[in-house]
Formats: structure tokens, sequence, C-alpha cells
């Protein structure tokens, strides 16, 4: 990191309360001995493909959500080798890791991808932990006196909005379901339920099910100050060229773009518009884009951190595909057809049954 942010911080430097995310000059502060080491991505990328080669041959399809974090389902490789135990392939894989990198590595093992990843906490920095559910019963009792904040997706301002409706463990996430239902919309509702019951979908259960990716965005943080709303301005374009390449080179075609700024205080927001078409051109996305920085131009010294996003994403062949058929077989319904297929659609991607697990845990999971 710097002392303007710290990427991250070891377990040491947390004792004093470092914390990843903080002005270095604070942590200096916090601990006076602290030594900052310059952020080095192109090694941190290098170790890490090392790091991933090695799960590749657990897991083909492992998932990860960064450089340092993957999760692998070794049901199929455990079938293939009925000597090991999922603890023996966590140890041999935190052992080749070392070996490889030098690197520690804690590791989870659980039924689900979030449960293996509350698992991989129980023994950082160098261990690992194996949350033995068999049942249905044993996931629903192991959650309920869970605090909520060891759920992945619920983050401290969450765990504050619960704790002030006396909500602090999963188990009460169940009890308290009509306050939550009548307080939250929909979608956190039932992410709430979902935690109470044992079957919350992590983000590597979601890229299981569904790889294909909802936004493409990228961003640029900056330690020193601007000088000009037109250097602003510059660099959002640039995100937006970044993202806009990406874009093209998946073939897809956006309808929403959002906004991300920070400020030096560490202060986030974003703003987004809707298009009224899906679209490739940068010329539509950057006049989206410039409409959405217009009224923050004038704070253009405030600012360490920029970024666009791209959502609400279709493959192009697949636009071209459903409106040539549609107009080619029912020309009169065609717009009535586009219109029901596009709520459908909207219908099926937020559709989530919840149900407890089943009776008989089948899948193994190992996060680290």
């Amino acid at each position: 990191g710097s002392l303007d942010m710290l990427s991250t911080t070891n377990y040491v430097a947390r004792r004093y309360g470092v914390r990843s995310g903080m002005p270095g000059y604070i942590g200096r502060k916090l601990c006076p001995s602290l030594v900052i080491v310059p952020t080095d991505f192109d090694a941190y990328r290098a170790e890490s493909a090392v790091v991933r080669g090695i799960a590749a041959e657990y897991d083909p399809n492992f998932t990860s959500v960064g450089l340092d974090e993957l999760t692998m389902e070794v049901t199929a490789y455990l079938r293939a080798h009925p000597s090991m135990t999922a603890a023996d392939v966590a140890s041999e894989f935190r052992a080749r890791v070392f070996a490889e990198t030098q690197l520690t590595a804690s590791a989870g093992i659980g039924p689900t991808a979030t449960l293996s990843k509350i698992a991989s906490n129980y023994k950082k920095p160098n261990g690992q932990h194996e949350l033995q559910l068999r049942t249905r019963e044993d996931v629903m009792d192991f959650m309920k006196n869970l605090p909520v904040r060891t759920v992945p997706g619920i983050g401290l301002v969450q765990e504050a909005a619960l704790g002030a409706l006396g909500i602090r463990t999963c188990g009460s996430l169940l009890r308290q379901k009509t306050k939550l239902c009548f307080l939250f919309p929909e979608k956190t509702f039932r992410f709430y339920l979902s935690s109470g019951l044992g079957v919350v979908t992590s983000h590597a259960d979601r890229m299981r099910n569904d790889r294909a990716q909802k936004t493409i965005g990228h961003e640029i943080t900056f330690k020193r100050r601007l000088k000009s709303e037109a250097e602003l301005k510059q660099l959002v374009r640039k995100v937006l060229v970044m993202a806009h390449t990406t874009l093209l080179h998946r073939r897809e075609t956006a309808r929403h773009v959002m906004l991300h700024l920070k400020r030096r205080s560490f202060e986030g927001h974003q703003y987004g518009a809707t298009l009224t078409e899906a679209t490739d051109d940068f010329g539509a996305l950057w006049e989206a884009t410039h409409d959405l920085l217009q009224p923050h131009l004038v704070m253009f010294n405030d600012f360490r951190l920029v970024g666009v996003r791209l959502g609400k994403l279709r493959l192009i062949s697949e636009l071209r595909q459903i409106q040539n058929d549609l107009s080619r077989r029912f020309p009169a319904r065609a717009n009535a057809c586009l219109l029901s297929a596009e709520q459908s659609l909207k219908r099926l991607g937020s559709a989530h049954v919840l149900r407890p697990p089943s009776k008989k845990m089948k899948r193994v999971m190992i996060s680290v």
C-alpha cells in the first residue's frame, strides 16, 4: 500500500487496529513500527496464477472472487480418488501452494460454497477446518446461533441495521421474518431467509449456477489530487473505453450505465442511468456517462477513485436472433412478444426457490 491507502494488512498489524482500505498515515499512528510495502500487482498476479494452476487440477471449474481467494468443488475428485478425504485434499493443496510459492493458506470444507467460506475463517492464517454437516438438520442447527456478520454478503451496515431490530443471529432471521418482510425489499428479505435456512447463495454458488457475467466494469484509483475538470472527465472516459472494449470483445450490448465516484474521505457514491435501448455504441454510452458525471465535475480535486460499470447485458447475436425470428414469424405480435420475453427473463433471473438443504449432502466444497 501507501500513505494514502493500505490495500491489505497482515495479522500482526490488525492487532493494532490497522485495516485494509485505511489511509497509511493513520495506520502509522496506530502502529508506529508499521512497515508499508509498495504494491506489486504483477508479482501478485504471478503468484495467483500458480495457485490457480494447482486448484485447476482438483476442480477445472473452480471459482474465484479475487486474486487471493477461490472455491473448489472436489466431489468428482474424491470419487476418482476414493482413498482420499476432503481434509486430505485441502491439506495436500495447501502444502503444494506453500512448496511452490512459499505462501501459507487457510482452508474451509463444507457442503456449500458459503459454508466452506465460513469454515475457512476458523484457522487463519495457516490451517484448515471442516464443518461436519451431513443433513438438513445439521446445517440449520449450525446456522441458528451463527452471528449474522459471519454470512458472506452481510457487512457492517447490514449488521448494524439488523442489530437495531434485535436480530443478531441467523436463527433470529427466521423468527423475525414478518418484520423483515415489512421493512426490506423482497430480494433482501429472501436473502435473509436463505441465510437463516442455511441455503444462502454465495458469489461462488451463483457463478457455478450462472456463469454469465451480469456487468462489465473498470475503475482507476489515483493518489494525487486532480488539477482540473478536464482531467477528471478524461479519466472517466478512459475507464469507459476499457469497459467498452470488454463489451465489444464479449459481443454484448448494455442498457445500463453506472458511475462510481469515491472521495478522498473514502466516501463512495454510485449514479446510474438506463438507456432507451441496449447498445454497444461508445457515443451513446459516453453521453449517458457524461450526463451522470456533469454535476460532480466542479468537485474534481475531491476524488480518489472513478469507475464505470455497464449492466443489463445481452448478447448481440441473441438480440438479433430474437428480433429476426419474431419479425419474420409473427410480424403483428413482434413488439408484444419482445416485451413479454424481456419481462419473463427478468422474472426468471430474479427467481430463487427457498428450500432447506436436502437430507443427504452430496457436494463437497473447499474455500481457500
